[in-house]
């Protein structure tokens, strides 16, 4: 099989975590050795850590060329036709990428780590990487993987980034309108269901300032406790930290000592 652009990006996002395609996925980018970028809700289908992860170099990743053609995997046919990709397929994201990894593997192609495009890619990860200070407290957590829950928009820019991910469908948001409001919601629930991750809450103060109702249940109920110190505080297995945006040094000293 012919690759035909010297800079091609696998994109995957919350529609592939729904249809639980890591294994496709991690196969395809394996095997052609093309660097893959998550949105927000498909943090952790592959790991952040994984060398061809470009979620910490999205400025350089994203940069489209006035040619670009994209190839969409959609469930849904309307998404496809309002998107007006160059090339569409409607179905299941797990079933799809199967399908292609099985028409690849006996003509596949792999760029390898020397190609010019990785060794950008890698080469703007690592010195962002570099910069990162609150990435140790999420992987220092190990597994079970924290459940995130992001909310507001300078600190969704920021921790999409920041906040590194290695298990799928362990990141919630407030998703692709950006309704804000829905954290600590977000964050019950996910403590309920999982009571054995920690669930942690990255809030900027204006998404965290629609939440007055959950944390006064939350504490009518006895599942949030006092505020700590560092500006968060704990419900049980849930850890919030407000203003991140503002100084994610500070979230990355407070989760630690939750450790």
């Amino acid at each position: 099989m012919k690759l035909l652009t010297d800079r091609p990006l696998i994109v995957f996002g919350k529609g592939a975590a729904i249809a639980r395609a890591e294994n496709g996925l991690k196969k395809r980018v394996e095997t052609t050795g093309i660097p893959f970028f998550p949105t927000p809700m498909g943090k952790g289908l592959l790991p952040d850590t994984h060398e061809l992860a470009v979620t910490a170099a999205r400025s350089l990743a994203i940069e489209w060329s006035k040619d670009v053609q994209f190839i969409l995997v959609d469930i849904s046919k309307e998404e496809i036709e309002l998107r007006k990709p160059c090339l569409g397929f409607v179905g299941d994201a797990a079933k799809v990428v199967e399908m292609i990894n099985k028409e690849i593997k006996d003509d596949p192609f792999c760029l390898g780590k020397t190609h010019p495009w990785v060794e950008a890619i890698q080469k703007k990860e690592n010195e962002n990487v570099s910069k990162m200070e609150a990435q140790d407290a999420i992987l220092g957590v190990g597994s079970p993987a924290p459940i995130v829950v992001s909310e507001g928009a300078n600190t969704m820019d920021v921790d999409r980034s920041v906040l590194v991910q290695t298990e799928p469908r362990t990141r919630l948001d407030a998703g692709t309108w950006g309704t804000m409001g829905v954290g600590l919601g977000y964050c019950i629930a996910a403590a309920v269901a999982s009571p054995d991750r920690l669930v942690v809450a990255v809030e900027g103060d204006f998404g965290f300032g629609f939440s007055a109702m959950e944390v006064e249940y939350s504490v009518s109920e006895k599942v949030l406790p006092c505020p700590q110190r560092d500006g968060g505080c704990e419900l049980r297995n849930v850890s919030i930290c407000l203003n991140a945006q503002r100084d994610m040094s500070r979230f990355a000293a407070a989760s630690k000592q939750l450790l």
